[in-house]
């Protein structure tokens, strides 16, 4: 007895080595098969690759270019023991399984899967499909496929079918269900729209809602919604687009709980291809101005404020604001005159797009900077749209700005200058010939002509720098000589200084401090140029002496001391423009008489 048990025992260890021991793993594979290698080009196929052990991973898809995957992945595993020839054998297996779904016809090849185990990449078979025309496939009214499909729709609905170049229409893109449960669906790219003008519109998550369908009730849900605006005339199409959709399809039967069970069902939906008429906007009434506004607009053109100093700013707006191709067009611009300084306009949108249109305001606000005194016009300005209500071109004309610029430099006219326009005016002068550009006589010339070689002029000019040359070495070297002369050269320049300051302090007139400023360096640098000496420690005493013993008399030395002495003065006291004028006269007259003594 003892023994039979030491047997079973010795049995029941040797197992459980053996079990522990034995060769467990088979050869690893990836194997790839599909449902059908042959099928029409509105069919789908299901593609499954199986793997045979778990060690290995990192399961890698190729590029299926020529199929779209309408499902998938969806994995399931399996694994279980058995013992063939006293070895103990693994069954593993993970599927990983995809439907694909032809994009043409055409014979293509799936490329391989590749899967790794133990740093080797593992790759499965190639498969190649031939996907021909589409094929008819039977109708059976308990199918679910056909169910889904007389229950599902997708349909485009359009706002306008005939609308103006540069009117907005609205599309919405819908899925209608009739007694259908909805479990999933995937919207192609949204398809471009040529011709149009195009803004995709925010669209929440998607509910379902009562709606009519061909007259009866179902249910629909927006799943895309754009504005466009069509951009020339004649037919446009408005695309189609498609989706995936995942239908629940009822049974018929209960589960215990009494609830219809339902079967999932992948759709192919596409929406018809839509057409509409864009009527071209009408050439009578067509304004002038007009640049492609369509819609129902109102225009305003206004200023910051009215009355202001020089180099003080003021903004001017330009605003449009309604309800149309708002973001297509441009606002009009202002003219201005020269003497103010307009900064590039600041550009303001605020445009709301939404199922009911585009609507909002374009503005533009110009930065003005005066740079003298006066009024100055802001002309108005015209804005036309087209309103497609009414089928009738508007035009609306802003309000004249002027512009009060109460402080600042004085502008000085020449000829006859508007200043408020920027324009010049002069006077006609008649001069008795009407016709000017008829031309009675003619100065005709003999065709032959003399020869320029042997001619007079040929040994003019041949001699010409030999009496040339002399003349501009001789002026050459008294130029030298008198640019050395340091004396000459600063009266020179003291002479120059005279006449540009004296301009100077007449461009300031009414500017006291800067006018008696340039006034006073004027008759500093004239005494430096005409007396020959450095003027800075001269005092008045000094100066009236020098210009007695040159001969100046004493009534034109007087006069001129006492512009010295109003230009001293006027530091400290207040001074009228007029007075400005009578010492600027003064001072001018002093010049010229003692130029005329010395």
């Amino acid at each position: 007895m003892k023994k039979t048990g030491n047997t079973f025992l010795f049995k029941s260890i040797f197992l459980l080595l053996f079990l522990v021991s034995a060769n467990i793993v088979a050869q690893v594979e990836l194997k790839a098969s599909v449902s059908k290698k042959t099928l029409g080009e509105n069919q789908r196929l299901r593609l499954e690759y199986q793997i045979n052990n778990q060690e290995a991973d990192d399961f890698k898809l190729p590029n299926f270019k020529n199929f779209k995957v309408v499902q998938g992945p969806s994995q399931s595993v399996s694994n279980s023991y058995s013992i063939t020839n006293g070895k103990l054998k693994s069954n593993f297996s993970k599927t990983y399984t995809y439907i694909l779904e032809p994009k043409r016809k055409g014979t293509f090849t799936l490329p391989p899967a590749s899967i790794e185990y133990k740093g080797d990449r593992i790759e499965s078979n190639a498969i190649t499909i031939n996907v021909v025309d589409p094929v008819d496939i039977p109708v059976n009214p308990n199918d679910p496929n056909y169910i889904a499909s007389q229950n599902v729709k997708m349909v485009v609905t359009i706002s306008n079918e005939t609308p103006y170049v540069g009117e907005p229409i609205y599309a919405e893109y819908r899925l209608y269900v009739n007694q259908m449960g909805i479990n999933g669906f995937d919207v192609d790219t949204p398809p471009n729209y040529e011709g149009f003008w195009s803004q995709n519109i925010e669209n929440k998550r998607p509910q379902f809602r009562d709606g009519d369908f061909k007259g009866e009730q179902w249910q629909y849900a927006v799943l895309h919604k754009v504005l466009l605006i069509p951009q020339r005339e004649g037919k446009l199409n408005v695309n189609s687009m498609s989706a995936d959709i995942v239908v629940a399809v009822p049974t018929g039967r209960g589960d215990f709980f009494g609830n219809m069970i339902s079967r999932n069902v992948n759709q192919k939906l596409a929406s018809e291809q839509r057409t509409i008429q864009v009527k071209p906007l009408p050439l009578e009434g067509k304004p002038l101005d007009f640049t492609g506004a369509v819609g129902t607009y109102s225009y305003d053109v206004n200023t910051s404020r009215a009355v202001f100093k020089a180099n003080e700013s003021a903004q001017i707006k330009v605003k449009v604001e309604g309800k149309g191709n708002i973001k297509l067009f441009e606002i009009p611009a202002i003219k201005t005159p020269k003497e103010l300084e307009v900064y590039d306009p600041e550009r303001k949108e605020k445009v709301a797009v939404t199922s009911s249109g585009m609507s909002g305001s374009l503005e533009n606000a110009y930065t003005v900077v005066p740079q003298y005194k006066g009024k100055f016009i802001i002309p108005s300005t015209t804005f036309s749209y087209f309103n497609p209500k009414d089928e009738k071109y508007h035009t609306i004309t802003s309000d004249e700005i002027v512009l009060d610029v109460t402080e600042g430099k004085e502008l000085v006219a020449t000829a006859s200058e508007d200043f408020t326009s920027g324009t010049i005016k002069q006077t006609v002068k008649a001069t008795g010939n009407d016709f000017r550009y008829i031309q009675t006589t003619t100065n005709l010339e003999p065709i032959e002509k003399e020869d320029f070689y042997a001619s007079k002029l040929f040994y003019i000019l041949l001699l010409l720098p030999f009496f040339v040359l002399p003349l501009g070495i001789f002026a050459s070297q008294k130029q030298r000589e008198l640019s050395k002369d340091k004396t000459r050269n600063k009266l020179k320049n003291a002479d120059k200084l005279t006449k540009k300051y004296l301009t100077s302090a007449r461009k300031e007139l009414g500017n006291k401090e800067t006018f008696y400023s340039s006034l006073e360096k004027a008759l500093h640098n004239y005494l430096k140029a005409k007396l020959s000496v450095e003027t800075t420690d001269i005092s008045k005493d000094k100066i009236v002496d020098m210009l007695e013993s040159r001969g100046v008399s004493k009534e034109i030395t007087t006069q001129f001391i006492e512009v010295f002495s109003a230009c001293e003065f006027a530091r400290y006291a207040p001074s009228s423009e007029e007075k400005m004028k009578e010492d600027f006269e003064k001072a001018k007259q002093a010049i010229t008489l003692i130029d005329k003594n010395l």
